[in-house]
């Protein structure tokens, strides 16, 4: 009868051990409970150094300078007469501003006159014209005019005509040189400055 009862015996303590909870801190969690990381873990691997992602946000471009304006105005310059022929004037076109220099425009019969907006809508010049001014020579009945206009980026157009006295069509402006200016510049013409009375 012994011989029995042993195998039996082992054979219940055997299931007894298979049968046994594990510990508590070993048992798994609920389903739908999953714990999400801390914040702080998170937080600590996006900043760090080296990882994927985790480059500062560049710095917004500065914003480009703007162009300081150009002003504009012309400078008349008697010639010396030495052959006794018609008076004649050096005309020039003077940049101030965000640009400075002085280009000659060549010269001119007698003393050429500015000319403002009324005088110059009357003659036809260009509407877009930001200055201009005429010569008349007396003794052949011609005038020259001379107008600058804003031209492409960059850019001015100084434009001219002649005009024969007792023609029957105005001719058209043609463009005769083109200047370079600061691009996005504000194109203006300087106040005309009052020439001071001759002395009696």
């Amino acid at each position: 009868m012994k011989r029995y009862a042993l195998p039996l015996l082992a054979a219940t303590l055997l299931l007894g051990s298979c049968n046994q909870n594990p510990p508590a801190n070993e048992q798994s969690a609920p389903a739908g409970d999953v714990k999400a990381p801390e914040a702080g873990a998170a937080d600590a691997s996006e900043a760090a150094p080296g990882v994927s992602g985790s480059t500062p946000a560049e710095a917004p471009a500065a914003a480009a300078t703007p162009a300081k304006p150009v002003e504009m105005a012309f400078r008349f310059e008697p010639m010396k007469n030495t052959d006794g022929g018609p008076a004649r004037t050096i005309a020039y076109l003077v940049l101030s501003g965000g640009e400075s220099r002085e280009i000659d425009l060549g010269p001119f019969a007698g003393k050429p006159d500015q000319v403002d907006a009324a005088e110059a809508k009357r003659a036809n010049f260009p509407g877009s014209m930001v200055l201009g001014f005429r010569s008349y020579d007396p003794n052949s009945g011609t005038s020259n005019d001379l107008a600058v206009l804003p031209g492409t980026a960059g850019h001015v157009r100084i434009v001219q005509r002649r005009l024969e006295e007792g023609a029957d069509k105005q001719p058209e402006f043609q463009t005769s040189r083109e200047l370079s200016v600061p691009s996005g510049a504000e194109l203006r013409a300087a106040p005309v400055k009052s020439e001071p009375a001759k002395k009696k």
